[in-house]
């Protein structure tokens, strides 16, 4: 697809090749001008060198002929070029029916296979109160953070399902696996602190949800649980110091069972060492303040044989794309079959179904048919139209 900007207006072709056809141009020329030079020489022979001036008036007239030929060829070439503008982004409504009738118009499906990545990404976000706190590299919110890296991976996924959960004291589903990405992460960016409307932070809960829902697929099927959260957790919180440790293992142990199944775990820790006041949260009239884990991140990912990364280490595109070295090593892949439509649909449904234009071949196809009309009504000259 090519952009050209004409008459202060933009357009859009899709068939950009055909402007090759201009070049024929020189073809057309050089028969006109041979069949003009073999038209002259019958006529001298038939009128002889007198002073006729009939050859000036049929010079004249095959000039005209040839620029209306010239002209209407240039209009067909620009038709064949489909050109289109005005254009304007589809609903998800309007795309999901664009892309049914370009199925649809496409004829006969054929089944075929297609290779793509044996893997599960699964997005659990911290949605605490704590996560409000804006104690990051830059000045943002730890939730703001999160989402930001959420983004930057599914936009770097490529075949593989994505499945985005909330969790606070309870696990909130937010997007069910799919290879949508556009959707997971439309969706990421309106998560808010304490989703569900559920306060407190639970990660044993968290896990053993998460895992539960996902305990399908066996082991032949890879299952990344990207963990996003400063480590806040309500029972470690609470818990004396001799009994945190007792805590920590059993939260720990839960992955267990989980690493039996496929998953890897990559843990992202959100926040500072130092810590900082949770907005608006207070506990026996005082506030209170939330600083990151490290140990219980890094005892996580040490589990899950994935990998810690602390977020403000780097950038959120640079921490994005470690997580998705961490996804893409020792990849696993599948043959699927999937039903497909002849020239490449899919490809088309894609392009197709994201924008809407206005078609406009139909001038240059009329332009030309006019243009043709005029060189066959033209007369040869003055003296023939008397």
């Amino acid at each position: 697809m090519t952009y050209i900007k004409l008459l202060g207006a933009g357009y859009l072709f899709d068939a950009p090749q055909s402007a090759s056809w201009l070049a024929c141009l020189l073809l057309l020329l050089l028969a006109a001008l041979f069949s003009g030079h073999k038209r002259r020489e019958g006529i001298r022979l038939l009128l002889g060198a007198g002073s006729d001036p009939k050859e000036a008036v049929t010079r004249r007239g095959e000039g005209r002929r040839l620029i209306l030929l010239c002209l209407a060829w240039v209009a067909a070439t620009v038709a064949l070029m489909e050109p289109k503008g005005n254009g304007r982004r589809l609903t998800e409504e309007e795309r999901e029916v664009a892309g049914q009738e370009l199925i649809a118009e496409s004829g006969e499906k054929v089944m075929g296979r297609t290779r793509r990545p044996a893997h599960d990404i699964l997005f659990l976000l911290d949605a605490s109160a704590s996560m409000g706190a804006k104690d990051t590299r830059g000045g943002m919110s730890r939730l703001c953070v999160a989402k930001e890296i959420i983004d930057e991976v599914s936009s770097g996924l490529d075949g593989q399902s994505a499945a985005l959960y909330a969790f606070t004291s309870e696990l909130t589903p937010l997007v069910p696996p799919t290879l949508d990405y556009l959707y997971l992460r439309l969706f990421a960016r309106r998560a808010e602190l304490n989703e569900g409307d559920v306060a407190g932070t639970d990660l044993t809960e968290a896990l053993d949800g998460l895992i539960r829902r996902h305990r399908g697929g066996g082991s032949e099927k890879r299952k990344s649980l990207i963990l996003l959260t400063d480590g806040g957790d309500t029972h470690l919180e609470q818990a004396s110091a001799g009994a945190r440790a007792e805590e920590l293992d059993v939260l720990v142990s839960r992955l267990e069972g989980a690493v039996e199944l496929g998953f890897k775990v990559i843990t992202i820790g959100l926040g500072s060492h130092e810590g900082e006041l949770i907005p608006g949260v207070q506990f026996d009239g005082k506030p209170v303040r939330s600083q990151l884990d490290e140990e219980l991140l890094r005892r996580l990912a040490e589990k899950g044989k994935g990998r810690y990364l602390f977020a403000d280490d780097s950038s959120t595109l640079a921490c994005a794309q470690e997580i998705l070295k961490e996804i893409r090593r020792n990849e696993l892949f599948e043959e699927v079959e999937c039903e497909s439509a002849k020239g490449e649909v899919e490809r088309e449904v894609k392009e197709r179904s994201q924008m809407a234009y206005d078609r406009y071949f139909q001038i240059p196809v009329a332009l030309s048919l006019l243009l043709l009309s005029l060189a066959l009504l033209l007369p040869e000259g003055r003296r023939a139209r008397g």
